[in-house]
């Protein structure tokens, strides 16, 4: 089976900063997955996913989508992001247009659908996330709730087979977070897969398919949660002890 995107011995380093954000990381993201991103701050998970999205280039090593390097000219990133969306931590970096219709409908028009695919696309993507109702809003007048959602169908509407999520549910009330994750659960329902960069222990044991560990831009595993979990190495390299209280 091919991979939807995957990292080869890739590595990367910020120009302000002596160590890698990310060093020798290889990483298979198979469809119908729902995986957890785990580390401490500064470990590299958002680091990843802007590699993943295309965002940013490996200084060494190579990013694949299905078996093909990915090109970063304009017709190969254009390809990647039909493919793989980001979903930043904080959707007011997401949303810039005056109405939550025409944020929603940027990234398919900019993708090349008609008007009438595209409006297809926001009526699709809009349903699923609830924000029918909120098409004619202005996106500065919602919640933080609500951006979030409207930040996601503006991802959802482009129809992409892998959605990579930084720290989206953080912030949220318990009600807000629910509707994301059951979003997200429709998105692996239908064959396509999460990747989920988190701090909060507790969703990622229940959640996810696969964990991943990063600790200093390494990846230190790739497992089950209960196989994460059993391991106190691991759990060290995730969070302080005191962060496992309640999730043992």
């Amino acid at each position: 089976m091919t991979a939807v995107v995957a990292l080869e011995d890739v590595s990367y380093c910020f120009p302000t900063s002596s160590q890698p954000a990310l060093a020798d990381v290889s990483l298979r993201i198979d469809a119908g997955r729902r995986i957890v991103v785990l580390g401490r701050n500064g470990a590299g998970k958002s680091t990843l996913l802007l590699i993943m999205a295309g965002l940013l280039r490996p200084q060494r090593g190579r990013l694949y989508l299905g078996a093909t390097p990915v090109a970063y000219s304009r017709q190969g990133l254009r390809r990647l992001r039909q493919t793989v969306g980001l979903v930043m931590q904080s959707p007011d970096e997401q949303l810039f247009s005056a109405s939550v219709w025409q944020d929603i409908s940027f990234g398919p028009l900019n993708l090349g659908l008609s008007d009438a695919e595209a409006r297809q696309a926001v009526t699709e993507a809009a349903a699923m996330c609830d924000v029918t109702d909120l098409l004619d809003r202005p996106t500065h007048a919602l919640s933080s709730g609500q951006k979030a959602r409207v930040a996601l169908a503006g991802v959802l509407a482009m129809r992409p087979r892998c959605i990579l999520v930084d720290e989206t549910t953080s912030g949220l009330d318990a009600w807000a977070r629910q509707q994301v994750m059951q979003v997200f659960d429709r998105l692996v329902a239908q064959g396509g897969t999460v990747v989920l960069a988190t701090h909060d222990l507790a969703l990622a044991r229940r959640w996810a398919d696969l964990v991943v560990v990063l600790h200093e831009g390494r990846v230190m595993t790739v497992a089950p949660p209960a196989q994460v979990w059993a391991d106190p190495e691991l759990r060290m390299l995730i969070a302080p002890s005191e962060f496992w209280y309640g999730d043992e």
